[in-house]
């Protein structure tokens, strides 16, 4: 994939100062590799690939694709229930065992899950899918209905995410 816009995440930059979080402390291991490219929030264009690849993405040279921040194992408990967003260990564009597209491309492997988005969106707004997404998939789980109360934390991608999809009269 040739990629054409990426976003910085606050976990890039909390990775980048060395967060105990990514990088260990006395009580955790390291969960971030080093050597890795960062950049899991991406949309780009698929300019290569093996019949295969493209046929199990549902791409085709010319797409252009967003792709889901996680990339699961396809073995794990979470992964054989259908919950692939759950997968334990989970491997991360940007942090585990997959570049990020911080880069002029970037490899999408075969597990990975790719969405096709319209030419016609800017590159900017295209790679905003996967904060927004979060942010979506947060209002969803806390099943906040109209007249709820929500405290939003924060006025970045994500906070302004929730603030757009939550479906509440009453902000904080």
């Amino acid at each position: 994939m040739k990629v054409e816009a990426v976003g910085v995440c606050a976990s890039d930059l909390k990775c980048y100062h060395g967060a105990a979080k990514f990088w260990g402390d006395e009580n955790r291991p390291a969960w971030a590799q080093t050597g890795i490219t960062p950049g899991h929030e991406f949309v780009g264009e698929i300019v290569a690939g093996s019949e295969e690849a493209m046929s199990h993405h549902g791409v085709a040279i010319g797409d252009r694709i967003v792709g889901e921040q996680i990339v699961p194992c396809e073995k794990c408990r979470y992964c054989r229930r259908g919950e692939y967003w759950m997968c334990g260990p989970h491997d991360m564009f940007g942090f585990r065992n997959h570049n990020g597209a911080m880069a002029q491309y970037l490899i999408i492997p075969i597990n990975a899950r790719v969405h096709r988005v319209s030419k016609d969106l800017p590159p900017h707004h295209a790679a905003y899918a996967e904060p927004l997404s979060c942010a979506l998939h947060a209002v969803e789980r806390a099943s906040i209905t109209f007249g709820d109360v929500v405290v939003v934390a924060g006025a970045g991608p994500i906070g302004l995410g929730l603030v757009a999809g939550a479906p509440v009269v009453d902000f904080l």
